[in-house]
């Protein structure tokens, strides 16, 4: 304090303030008349701590950060692929469905009963009858057709190929695409697969349509009074380029 100069207020501090003062009376040199306290940083530790309790709650809540959209521990290892990710994240959802299941066993069901037993008691209105059990199922079924999706999708993607196509048809296929879209209750599904009746007319259609263009390809004689036949790609087009000659039948 004696080095500071007079009447300076030493508690107002602000950026860029001078700070004036005496020279040392000892004669020293290069001694700074005040300094400054600099706090250690200690946030990459705390960041640490952070993390790890962080971790902790994914754990025990059961969510983990990639069913957030987030990449973590589950975009490794089998998280890389579709289906990989997508058993991680229904084995990892399996806390929350014990919690829809116990939402169930212990609310739904006993505010359903304790409605019913209301009614029999003392509604006088409506016809009754007894022996009832309240079983509440709604997450059971979700859970169900949760995995119907699943294998159903499954199902799908392993009967992509030309052999199993060959053995189901297009009718076959249509009614797989069907039940996707029924349990994944897509509005208006008919709309996005056709019916059994209209598919079945446009196929009937096409074989028309074909035979049609088949039948114009061997319409017409070439040089020498021999037919020209070509042969036709299901679109109409020649097969590769080439064309066959049938000699003319004599008598």
């Amino acid at each position: 304090m004696d080095r500071l100069w007079p009447n300076q207020d030493v508690e107002d501090m602000y950026p860029w303030k001078i700070w004036r003062c005496k020279r040392d009376e000892t004669g020293g040199r290069g001694a700074p008349a005040m300094t400054f306290y600099q706090p250690k940083s200690n946030s990459a530790e705390l960041m640490k701590v952070y993390q790890y309790w962080y971790d902790q709650a994914r754990e025990i809540s059961g969510i983990p950060s990639y069913l957030q959209g987030s990449e973590g521990g589950g975009m490794r290892g089998a998280g890389k692929t579709a289906s990989g990710l997508s058993m991680l994240m229904n084995a990892a959802t399996k806390t929350l469905k014990g919690v829809i299941f116990n939402f169930d066993g212990g609310i739904i069901r006993d505010a359903i009963w304790e409605h019913w037993l209301q009614l029999m008691l003392y509604e006088e209105d409506i016809e009754k009858t007894g022996d009832i059990n309240i079983i509440a199922r709604a997450s059971e079924y979700l859970l169900l057709q949760e995995q119907l999706q699943v294998r159903l999708m499954e199902f799908m993607t392993f009967t992509n190929n030309p052999v199993d196509m060959q053995i189901m048809g297009l009718p076959g296929r249509a009614e797989l695409l069907r039940e996707a879209v029924r349990l994944m209750k897509i509005p208006r599904g008919d709309k996005v697969v056709p019916s059994e009746k209209v598919l079945l007319e446009a196929l009937g259609q096409q074989q028309e349509d074909e035979q049609a263009l088949a039948a114009q390809g061997v319409q017409g004689g070439g040089p020498g009074g021999q037919a020209r036949t070509t042969n036709l790609t299901p679109s109409g087009a020649p097969a590769g380029g080439q064309q066959t000659q049938r000699m003319p039948q004599t008598q």
